[in-house]
């Protein structure tokens, strides 16, 4: 469309110098520095490598089930459904800075993290079954009830994610409902870590039948 000075829709100089202006603003801001002169090389870092700083670790859990639907009705005359819980705990680096311009380094921090505790939650109705399956050198106990799990004795290396595996299954008809597990990476915070904000999660399980 042409520039016109009156009359009509249109689009003065004015404007379009405006815009064109708050578009190269907006996009120096978004690359985080000033756009380069005509001529001038861009800033380039070379690959480099991680350098790990001794700090606090950083534990975060997660919570997985498979399948995530199994059938809510209790059997007496076959195997009842169960699904598989997997609690995955990671004990993940810390940013402190980088890349660096000599050399392209990134620097993070962390450290190991031992005798990890994980204890699980389960709603009612809702049963742990069989035995455990974990890494890191976690052992694992059950409370009489089947509903309180907890996972001991934990060494997790800074950067490594290790996993804790159990079954579970209903004890009553569920139809159409829906089960959490909860579970808590040292939950009496006896490990000092540079956050905790990340020490709880939860999974679910969806219970089918006729509604």
């Amino acid at each position: 469309m042409a520039l016109t000075s009156a009359g009509g829709p249109h689009v003065s100089q004015r404007k379009l110098q405006a815009s064109m202006l708050v578009r190269l603003l907006a996009l120096s801001f978004l690359v985080g520095a000033p756009s380069p002169a005509v001529g001038q090389p861009l800033k380039t870092f070379r690959p480099g490598k991680v350098i790990v700083v001794n700090g606090l670790p950083d534990l975060v859990v997660r919570v997985q089930t498979a399948p995530t639907v199994v059938s809510g009705i209790v059997s007496s005359s076959g195997p009842q459904a169960t699904s598989v819980v997997t609690i995955t705990v990671q004990n993940r680096f810390t940013p402190y800075g980088g890349p660096h311009e000599a050399d392209g380094s990134v620097w993070v921090v962390g450290s190991a993290a031992q005798n990890v505790l994980v204890t699980v939650d389960l709603w009612p109705n809702i049963v742990q079954v069989g035995g455990f399956a974990a890494q890191g050198g976690f052992q694992c106990a059950v409370t009489p009830n089947k509903q309180n799990v907890m996972c001991f004795a934990g060494n997790i290396p800074v950067g490594a994610t290790v996993t804790i595996q159990f079954e579970v299954m209903t004890t009553a008809n569920q139809y159409c409902t829906h089960a959490e597990i909860y579970a808590h990476v040292d939950p009496y915070s006896w490990i000092r870590e540079a956050s905790d904000a990340n020490n709880e999660a939860s999974g679910g399980i969806n219970f089918d039948g006729p509604c």
